[in-house]
């Protein structure tokens, strides 16, 4: 993930999954009256004809009032659609007192964008969160993920050596260790293990707009880690790291990716020996602006004679070029693999071969004395580890002006290795 400066191309139409808005809370106060309320509305599903939805309610100064009826308005046109516009009332428990609600919006059209609003009436007085846009799934199996009891793909001459189908809600498994802070490329985000979770079949890794205190704030400082008081957006960076290495194998990864400016995701691996470039670098895959324009990437770098100087073979697609054969892309499951043994890495997306490394090339080229080739070597104990994040802002681009929050969904990670 360490890259030159490059732009990114804003493809918001085909943003499935993201869930955007001014933020996820608003505060309502009534002038000249003490009564305060606050809606925040988290999305737990998506369905081709549905949106399941958490609702917090926090009020003040109540006393005996009820609420009149509470749940969510939308529309296909409205950005911050009322009560005016289209409706679903909540009928469960507590539907005329001041508590939090979890409801369906039922009856949707498929494959359809719609601004939500969680909304709360008292006599004549309405009070609404922030308005969030979502799309419902397409019909086809490549909208959704696989469903829970599918086989894992057998492959001939390959046996399954690891795999996460990230089928059991709540938090990624303990196989999982987090990247925490700032941590390179001085990216925008602040990495934190909250933004990571694992619900209806996939890992979510979100990024959000929201301010986190930096503890290592030092004022007038040069390091670009220490001299920013505050973080203006967070997200995850999951990592095999302290769990499992592997040295050769069919790495499989099926994603649905975020299109929305200042994103950056990213399926790679780093070697567990030496320092970055010496230890080697694969970008499965990457999403960034490259000119200006949106592109797939699949990389992998080594060390120059130069510290901290990386030489890249770099591979970049433009996204058009899957867009142009299938207008829905961005809304689809797409699975990226790579087959690396001894003597080269080639890495393919939806069974298109987009990069092929020969490790005769790859040698480090003596920075410290390293000569080893960090992609085909006998060093005992040597391998790569996982790496699945959603940076912002760097190579991403300027997020301030997409709409949060932003989703990178991961259905499953499978790594064989030969028999």
């Amino acid at each position: 993930m360490k890259k030159c400066n490059e732009l990114i191309f804003l493809f918001i139409s085909s943003f499935l999954f993201s869930l955007i808005g001014c933020g996820s809370t608003t505060d309502n106060e009534v002038p000249g009256e003490k009564i305060s309320v606050t809606l925040s509305m988290t999305i737990d599903k998506i369905d081709s004809h549905e949106v399941t939805s958490t609702i917090e309610v926090k009020a003040a100064g109540t006393g005996d009032l009820s609420v009149q009826d509470k749940g969510i308005c939308y529309s296909q046109g409205v950005v911050t659609p009322t009560v005016s516009d289209e409706k679903s009332v909540y009928s469960g428990s507590g539907k005329n007192d001041f508590s939090s609600f979890k409801m369906k919006l039922e009856g949707l059209s498929e494959n359809t964008s719609y601004y939500i609003r969680p909304y709360l009436k008292v006599g004549d007085k309405e009070y609404y969160g922030y308005a969030q846009q979502v799309k419902t799934l397409g019909a086809g199996k490549e909208y959704h993920p696989l469903d829970k009891d599918e086989a894992i793909t057998d492959y001939d001459g390959y046996q399954l050596a690891w795999s996460d189908e990230f089928n059991i809600d709540g938090k990624p498994s303990n196989e999982w260790s987090y990247e925490t802070g700032f941590v390179r490329n001085e990216e925008l985000q602040w990495y934190q293990e909250k933004n990571a979770s694992v619900s209806n079949g996939c890992l979510i890794i979100e990024g959000k707009k929201e301010k986190v205190v930096n503890p290592n704030y030092q004022a007038g400082s040069e390091d670009w880690k220490t001299n920013r008081n505050v973080a203006e957006y967070t997200s995850s960076s999951l990592t095999t790291q302290h769990s499992h290495v592997f040295k050769y194998g069919r790495f499989e990864v099926r994603a649905k990716l975020p299109s929305a400016e200042g994103s950056w995701p990213a399926i790679w691996t780093l070697g567990n020996t030496w320092d970055w470039p010496m230890n080697g670098e694969i970008d499965i895959m990457e999403c960034y602006l490259v000119n200006g324009k949106r592109n797939i990437l699949a990389n992998a770098c080594w060390s120059s004679p130069q510290q901290w100087v990386a030489v890249w073979n770099r591979s970049t697609t433009l996204l058009t070029h899957f867009i142009d054969r299938d207008a829905d892309w961005m809304n689809k499951y797409h699975v990226w693999r790579m087959d690396w043994d001894a003597s080269k890495i080639c890495i393919y997306l939806d069974g298109e071969l987009l990069n092929e490394i020969n490790s005769s090339e790859t040698q480090n080229q003596g920075w410290n004395g390293n000569t080893e080739n960090p992609f085909s070597n006998d060093i005992d104990g040597f391998g790569h580890y996982i790496l699945l994040n959603l940076a912002i802002g760097g190579n991403g681009g300027d997020p301030s002006n997409s709409l949060f929050p932003m989703r990178y969904e991961v259905d499953y990670v499978r790594v064989y290795q030969k028999k």
